[in-house]
């Protein structure tokens, strides 16, 4: 006669030993290679390259990212399908292209909008950048989605804004050194008294909370009352009333 019965296993348990097992089974996508093989010097090869991005935007705007091919994007390119491998791999390296060119934007744009938000009431400052943050995610979502996702989990925007703003001793984001700045000429409006601290909250949840929103709920970007709920989630931690 056996001694020893075995417990059944509770429901709960056999839940969670299937989500642990399917969670280490996921591994992240492999990063995207370097999206140019060799930097253009010349004038022509410029141009070249930059028609090349031009046809694959034009390709992913009209036709979808189904009709995205290298030899669709050298045609409406008017160059040679030789050229385009000359400069890509493939065509996913010149999305990826496309997509640090968006970025480089993006970031220079952010510059000039906290120039603009330095003297806006606490919504309308937070109600500029999270909206227009917001429509940059959606549009490269809208030119490929597969892609844009794979961009988003190996590039560090934080750093590339950094780079391009004045350099911090301390290690603080260019974000965070606005927030600051806000919260300085803005200290009679808001409830934190302790306006470093604030900054770095700020900084860390609004970022965190844009990341997670483009990684799992991208959809939720084209809701403006999803992204109105990010604008205020911000407001009422700094508001005094």
């Amino acid at each position: 006669m056996c001694l020893f019965v075995a417990t059944p296993t509770r429901p709960w348990r056999q839940r969670a030993r299937r989500q642990v097992g399917i969670l280490s089974s996921v591994s992240k996508t492999p990063p995207p290679g370097p999206p140019i093989k060799r930097q253009p010097r010349q004038k022509r090869s410029q141009v070249l390259v930059q028609s090349l991005l031009e046809a694959a935007r034009l390709i992913l705007d009209r036709e979808g990212q189904e009709a995205l091919t290298t030899n669709h994007i050298a045609e409406v390119a008017g160059v040679s399908i030789g050229s385009l491998y000359h400069y890509f791999t493939d065509k996913d390296a010149i999305v990826e292209a496309i997509f640090l060119a968006e970025e480089e934007q993006s970031i220079r744009q952010r510059i000039g909008w906290a120039a603009e938000a330095i003297d806006l009431p606490l919504e309308e400052m937070f109600r500029l950048f999270i909206e227009r943050i917001a429509e940059q995610h959606r549009r490269l979502l809208e030119m490929h989605k597969g892609l844009y996702l794979r961009h988003q989990e190996h590039t560090d925007v934080r750093r590339l804004a950094d780079a391009r703003a004045a350099p911090s001793a301390d290690g603080r984001h260019a974000v965070e050194i606005f927030l600051q700045a806000w919260c300085e000429r803005h200290v009679d409006e808001i409830r934190p008294r302790r306006i470093e601290q604030a900054a770095f909250l700020l900084d860390r949840v609004g970022y965190s909370m844009m990341r997670a929103t483009v990684d799992e709920r991208p959809e939720y970007l084209s809701d403006p009352a999803y992204v109105e709920e990010m604008v205020q989630l911000l407001v009422r931690y700094l508001r005094a009333d």
